[in-house]
């Protein structure tokens, strides 16, 4: 799908699009991977394909008094970043020196996926606000690596 008129508006669209396609309980995410302005896949959180969806019970974690960022070890909900490099892999696309577009900021898991697979260039809408230790370390990690990411508010939901 080619871009037309401004880029960044257009993804921001498509990724809220792709957010609202989210089957999870408590948070709807987007992704989009671009290359060129054209968008090479698109991808929502949520369950596992063949799983009953998050917001029908599908994952205790999210139906739980859990706090955000706690316990993801217990979640089978993957992340909208997730499912959109393994989409791309699945279907033989590369992924290297593309954008992602995202609706929400990247857990350091994630960004260290996109480091993994080429996507050295991360745009997300909104922000979250990480304990003081796990934001130390997300500041370690992004002045280590060669990340480029950056905050474009109306990405946000």
């Amino acid at each position: 799908m080619k871009m037309g008129g401004s880029k960044l508006v257009v993804n921001d669209n498509l990724a809220k699009e792709k957010a609202a396609e989210s089957n999870c309980s408590r948070r709807q995410v987007g992704a989009l991977i671009v290359k060129h302005n054209s968008v090479l896949i698109s991808a929502a959180n949520g369950t596992p394909n063949g799983c009953t969806p998050c917001n029908q019970g599908g994952c205790s974690r999210c139906q739980s008094a859990t706090l955000s960022g706690e316990a993801y070890d217990s979640c089978i909900c993957i992340h909208a970043e997730q499912r959109a490099i393994a989409m791309a892999a699945s279907n033989g696309i590369t992924v290297q020196g593309t954008t992602m577009y995202v609706t929400l900021q990247p857990c350091i898991p994630c960004l260290n996926l996109c480091l993994h697979a080429g996507i050295l260039d991360v745009v997300y809408g909104e922000e979250i606000a990480f304990n003081a230790f796990v934001e130390k370390a997300y500041a370690q990690f992004i002045k280590a690596t060669s990340i480029y990411l950056r905050r474009l508010s109306i990405l946000a939901p």
